[in-house]
Parts: C-alpha cells; sequence; structure tokens
C-alpha cells in the first residue's frame, strides 16, 4: 500500500522504522472500501485487520498480553490475522469531546450505546451540493483521510448505520 513507504525512516541508530503504518493503512483502507462502496461490516473488518495486523507480535512482549488479545478480537478475528502478519513480517527487511463524554458516562456505570452514521460518497457530495454554505472539498477530503470508527471497547453497543 502506498502509505507504508510515507512512514518508512531511519532513526538515529540507521534502523528502518514504519511507526504509524497500521493506523494510517486503516484510515486509507477504510477510505478506499467506503469510495467502493463496500458493505460496512466487510470495510471495517478489513480496516481492523490492517490496523491490528501487527498485535499478535507485539503482545508477546507485553505485560497486558490477555488485554491486548481480547481487545483485538472485538474488531478482528485472530486467525484472520495470521495472513497479514505474516506478510508484514515477511516483507520486513531487517482525545476529543465524544471521549470526554463516553469516560463520564462509563464514570458513572451509565449504559454506552455509540451509533457511527456515514453516507456512501456520492450521496455525501450531493448534500454537500446542497447546502447553502457548502464544507470544502479541501476539508471534506481532510477529514475522510482521517476518519476513524469507534472502537468496539468504547462502548457496551457499537452500531453503524448509513444514512443513503
Amino acid at each position: 500500500m502506498r502509505e507504508y513507504p510515507l512512514c518508512t525512516r531511519r532513526d538515529e541508530a540507521g534502523r528502518v522504522t514504519a511507526h504509524g503504518h497500521s493506523r494510517r493503512g486503516d484510515l486509507m483502507v477504510r477510505r478506499v472500501l467506503w469510495e467502493a462502496g463496500a458493505p460496512i461490516a466487510w470495510r471495517e473488518h478489513m480496516a481492523s485487520l490492517v490496523r491490528h495486523h501487527q498485535a499478535l507480535f507485539w503482545a508477546m512482549e507485553r505485560p497486558d498480553l490477555r488485554k491486548i488479545v481480547f481487545r483485538v478480537s472485538l474488531s478482528a478475528r485472530n486467525d484472520d490475522l495470521a495472513l497479514p502478519a505474516t506478510a508484514d513480517i515477511l516483507g520486513r527487511r531487517c482525545g476529543d469531546t465524544a471521549e470526554v463524554s463516553v469516560g463520564l458516562a462509563a464514570t458513572y456505570r451509565a449504559r454506552v450505546e455509540i451509533t457511527a452514521l456515514e453516507a456512501p460518497p456520492r450521496v455525501l457530495r450531493d448534500r454537500m451540493a446542497r447546502r447553502s454554505s457548502p464544507v470544502p472539498t479541501a476539508a471534506m477530503e481532510r477529514l475522510v483521510r482521517r476518519w476513524e470508527t469507534p472502537d468496539p471497547t468504547e462502548a457496551h453497543r457499537v452500531a453503524h448505520e448509513s444514512t443513503a
């Protein structure tokens, strides 16, 4: 994927690193599949596989291994992660307002449910064109490039709905 080289750097010791490539890849896959009209559940599963593809080998070094495996398993089947994790290792050479609100609700032991609403690209463009003060296209593109969906660990229930 083209995002990987954008994250590749050499550190002070000369080691090649790609910090952030999993998150960037997740954002890119979500956008590409959204633009292609992929079903929401399938799109989010694919994006999750990209985001968590390194969890299998980095989790082994962490003291919170069980927590990591459980969290990842909520959005991506661990056995499905084997393929991208294998490809990654073989390819090697060498908080916002919503977050505060959800945190407050959790503190009071409220049941938290999040519904993520979205529209297909064509519907979104048509809606923007009809607005009296449309959001500039460049601003919309920046938002879509940074688009993340709620994590299953953020609520008791996370739902995705299309507003098309």
